[in-house]
């Protein structure tokens, strides 16, 4: 099979899990009365303030005016800024740092006053080291600041800590890999037992950074030219007015869609060979976890170019 047909092949695989997933995911939060509330709430009673997470080049926070709000969400920088804009990472701290050094080249080449590093979401599951990826983003390892945005795996994530009722579905999804990334044994997961232990087990296992991060992930990101979220939009939707649960899970309607969103959505979530430029969508999950290779997109006004790790087993 050439490289081509196997990551086609890999994003059917994907795309069908994720659909029965999202279902089943839906069906055990509605039985269980289980909202992005009571996530919220579970958050804040441990000392867990939700924020946005804007890091600096040090890890610490950063009080520079570097972003303003439009109606609460999504957020928006200013178009003198370079976006270096980075797909689904999937556990692969390896092709994170490779990434970051990439990012750190591309200034020493091409300085610029003012730029952000931002990433679309998916960094845990899948890939061997997804609590590497967390330590590394939760004290933002890039040379500039920093904004994370929230895949659909990370929902997965949050909601196995208090939901075991999750856990069927999201081991079909590299769950397990999290798992065992953070010390929970997944034998017994491996065949269908275990979950509220290994639930308990989790939530006693990730660090309080890692609990802080999650809890400021953001749904989208803006500029007067582009739209940022992880999955997509709702086509008949207007881009302030997009459900999370779209922005998080769509697939097809969106994919398919060739509607003028208002901006150009730059997105992940479906994994394609090479980055994928239409008029009006920008797609950089390039399959990391499996191929190697981790896509970066550079835009800077109206230009864009991208920035790659390069090969490499899935881990």
């Amino acid at each position: 099979m050439t490289d081509e047909g196997a990551v086609c092949a890999l994003s059917k695989i994907v795309e069908r899990a994720e659909l029965k997933c999202r279902f089943d995911f839906n069906l055990a939060r509605k039985s269980a009365k289980f909202s992005r509330r009571n996530w919220a709430e579970s958050w804040r009673t441990a000392g867990l303030a939700a924020g946005h997470y804007s890091r600096d080049a040090n890890g610490t926070g950063s009080d520079e005016p570097l972003i303003e709000m439009l109606n609460n969400d999504p957020m928006i920088v200013s178009d003198d800024h370079r976006l270096y804009v980075i797909g689904d990472i999937h556990g692969r701290s390896d092709l994170l740092d490779k990434i970051t050094n990439e990012i750190k080249r591309d200034l020493a080449e091409h300085p610029i006053d003012k730029a952000v590093s931002i990433t679309l979401g998916d960094y845990v599951d899948r890939g061997p080291d997804s609590c590497g990826v967390l330590d590394r983003l939760a004290q933002n390892s890039f040379p500039t600041p920093y904004i994370a945005l929230k895949g659909n795996h990370e929902e997965l994530f949050e909601a196995f800590m208090t939901d075991p009722a999750v856990g069927p579905q999201w081991r079909h999804l590299g769950g397990l890999e999290t798992l065992h990334s953070y010390g929970v044994p997944v034998g017994s997961l491996m065949r269908g037992k275990g979950f509220a232990e290994a639930s308990d087990a989790l939530r006693n296992a990730v660090p309080k950074k890692h609990l802080e991060f999650l809890s400021s992930l953001q749904l989208s990101f803006a500029t007067s030219r582009y739209f940022l979220c992880h999955a997509g939009v709702r086509p008949s939707v207007p881009l302030e007015q997009q459900q999370a649960s779209d922005m998080l899970w769509i697939r097809d309607e969106f994919l398919n869609s060739r509607k003028n969103f208002g901006k150009i959505v730059v997105h992940g979530h479906t994994p394609v060979e090479q980055p994928e430029v239409l008029p009006n969508r920008i797609n950089v999950d390039t399959g990391a976890f499996a191929t190697g290779r981790l896509t970066c997109l550079v835009l800077e006004r109206r230009t864009w170019r991208f920035l790659f790790t390069s090969g490499g087993d899935g881990g």
